[in-house]
């Protein structure tokens, strides 16, 4: 792939033999924050039901029937239920696929666009599941199906930017999502949380998803020892950058949370 150095630049000077995409790695922030909600948010209702025999939290955040949440007026319970898991294992398990790729995602999309997308896969598991099933749920698997959906339509869609890395993620989040929805058929295990989680983060991409090119990464945002490496290695990086603008994710965020609302609505009422 030709890349045009940019004139007035180191990069035109030192002539690179090779080209990298660089992600400057900030902290992940959104993952590590709703990672340690969900296991304080656990730690507090277990205390809870020891005290009183009653779990508060999670009966006052789980996920009901559409009909109770529209009799009630209790809306919050189409997202907050990706907070509260049923037991220790419950929670390990989801926290930990948050851990392996949710860094990962959140580099790639920035911040608010990830917890965007990590809200709109629990919106539309949750109302999915509230509309089809008279039972009440918990935990944040809607949430991650949505992430791993949508990272895996990112991955496809950019696949020559990608290279060998977005091959080697995409074949494991393959085998991780085909696990995880054969495990959706155990009982006690909410299948349509995880279906609507899939189809809403698959939505979200494919509507208001970026759409990345590559171009030079600023040297002046380079630290020192980063500029010596690159420099060294002959090595120009490069950076993604999205040629669809910022209001063409919010509106798709607006209306598929619009759409969910409305349908859990329509049931319920």
């Amino acid at each position: 792939m030709d890349i045009i150095r940019p004139d007035n630049t180191p990069y035109a000077a030192w002539q690179p033999r090779h080209a990298r995409v660089y992600l400057k790695r900030g902290v992940p922030w959104v993952t590590w924050s709703t990672l340690t909600l969900s296991v304080l948010l656990w730690l507090a209702d277990q205390a809870l039901g020891s005290l009183w025999g009653d779990f508060l939290i999670t009966r006052w955040l789980m996920k009901v029937p559409a009909v109770y949440i529209v009799h009630t007026g209790q809306w919050w319970r189409l997202w907050t239920p990706v907070l509260v898991h049923a037991n220790l294992v419950h929670l390990g398990l989801n926290m930990y696929a948050l851990y392996l790729f949710g860094p990962t995602l959140e580099d790639l999309l920035g911040h608010k666009r990830f917890l965007a997308l990590y809200l709109t896969g629990g919106l539309w598991g949750n109302a999915l599941s509230a509309i089809l099933t008279p039972y009440g749920s918990v935990g944040a698997s809607s949430a991650l199906f949505g992430l791993m959906v949508g990272l895996m339509v990112l991955v496809q869609r950019h696949r020559p930017l990608m290279g060998l890395w977005g091959q080697r993620l995409y074949q494991n989040l393959l085998g991780l999502l085909t696990l995880n929805m054969l495990a959706s058929f155990l009982p006690q295990v909410d299948l349509w949380g995880h279906v609507g989680g899939a189809l809403g983060g698959l939505l979200l991409i494919l509507v208001g998803g970026p759409r990345w090119k590559l171009q030079p990464y600023p040297f002046e945002a380079l630290s020192e020892q980063e500029k010596a490496a690159f420099f060294l290695k002959r090595i120009m990086p490069l950076q993604l950058h999205d040629e669809h603008s910022p209001a063409r994710w919010y509106a798709a965020v607006a209306v598929l949370w619009l759409v969910a609302v409305l349908a859990v609505y329509a049931v319920g009422r």
